[in-house]
């Protein structure tokens, strides 16, 4: 009885799998071309697409794969919108595109200004498309990030991947993911803000010196990274209002609470300086009883005395220069905070420090009288800015022992 039992309860199992089969028809892997980086480019009325694709290279030794090998390909397609643009890259290659394994999307700086939402809607709404690939925005054109060689790790997409981190990691830039992205836009209140990458001037002119050194037999060594990111895109109801400089896009982030550590470069009696910001932690809150949207800052961070420097011979002592050194930073982050607030948000008249979702969250009467207007209701916001800074780490110190 109890096998009877059993013997039932897995046919019942195996019957459930049946109806799960797939939804798409299968596709074979060798008819398939894996992308890793997505390139979006609008220029003379129509879209033009830079797909890097893994290929792994003869060159790495057979099946292997190798990092010093070229293991992508780029395949390049246009067309009068982005799905008929993709749609062509299947022609000109003869396999299907698949997109599940997806880096990075690149918006050329055409593109950006044309129309956000139509660049990235194929790829928002695409069932085999990942969700969570990072947004950028070239300087110029995302043909000429996607197809730029780059001498670190397996594909130059990862690479692209691990900057953009990298920068969020060390305070220097907003990292964004597709889905963010289309969240953003589909909240009216809230703008867009999306990071800036180029190609360093030196990279470009170390690439040219290097084809001349190839004729004349001399070499130069290439270098890991060819990109930079410094400045940070800024879009309100879909339309690209500005940039941001590296200033504005840090005190963003000190705003938005995103800043986990990162260095900071200060001035001591006319010397440089810095400190290094290991922890750090933000708190935006509106005010309570205010007639006029106000908010309060509070920023908290623990740093490290980094190296030396010739104003520290300025000091009589080390609390009198540890003193000037949490005041001179302190004073710097809140000269950031206020660069973006006053000359990004209010300037561009976009609200992309977080003001509305946390004022509709605490104040949600005040939120829905300004909610129709909230773009030009900025000027009339207010800031408080309050900063400390504990310098609680000064490195190893050697003394005579006595």
């Amino acid at each position: 009885m109890r096998r009877k039992k059993a013997f039932l309860l897995l046919l019942l199992i195996l019957s459930a799998v049946f109806p799960l089969s797939g939804c798409l028809s299968p596709i074979q892997l060798n008819r398939q071309a894996i992308v890793q980086g997505i390139g979006i480019d609008y220029q003379d009325g129509k879209y033009r697409l830079t797909f890097q694709v893994f290929s792994p290279s003869d060159a790495a030794g057979g099946s292997n794969i190798g990092a010093s090998a070229d293991n992508a390909k780029i395949i390049c397609s246009e067309g009068a919108t982005v799905s008929d643009a993709v749609q062509n890259g299947v022609r000109v290659q003869g396999k299907e595109l698949f997109i599940g394994q997806n880096r990075v999307i690149v918006l050329g700086m055409g593109a950006a200004q044309h129309d956000l939402e139509e660049s990235i809607a194929y790829f928002g709404t695409n069932v085999a498309s990942r969700q969570n690939a990072h947004i950028l925005v070239s300087a110029t054109t995302a043909e000429e990030i996607i197809s730029m060689k780059i001498n670190q790790g397996i594909l130059p997409a990862e690479t692209l991947e691990r900057i953009t981190e990298n920068a969020r990691m060390n305070g220097l830039a907003h990292s964004v993911r597709l889905f963010e992205l289309r969240k953003t836009l589909d909240t009216q209140h809230e703008s867009a803000v999306l990071p800036v990458i180029s190609v360093k001037e030196e990279a470009a002119q170390t690439a040219s010196d290097g084809q001349a050194g190839e004729s004349g037999g001399s070499q130069s060594i290439d270098q890991v990274s060819p990109f930079e990111i410094d400045e940070t895109a800024v879009f309100s109801q879909n339309v690209f209002r500005g940039l941001l400089d590296k200033q504005q896009t840090r005190g963003m982030m000190w705003i938005r609470g995103e800043v986990e550590s990162t260095s900071i470069q200060i001035q001591l009696k006319g010397n440089p300086a810095s400190l290094h910001i290991y922890r750090a932690g933000s708190k935006l809150i509106p005010c309570e009883g205010s007639q006029k949207p106000e908010f309060n800052l509070s920023i908290m961070c623990h740093a490290t005395k980094e190296e030396s420097s010739a104003a520290y011979d300025l000091y009589s002592n080390e609390e009198e220069l540890l003193l000037a050194l949490e005041n001179a930073a302190e004073q710097n982050i809140r000269s950031e905070c206020d660069a973006a607030f006053a000359d990004g948000a209010q300037a561009l008249v976009c609200d992309f420090l977080n003001f509305g979702n946390i004022l509709w969250q605490k104040n949600p009467s005040l939120f829905y009288t300004l909610q129709d207007n909230w773009d030009t209701a900025l000027s009339d916001f207010i800031l408080n800015v309050d900063v400390t800074v504990q310098i609680d780490r000064v490195g190893v110190e050697y003394g005579s022992g006595e």
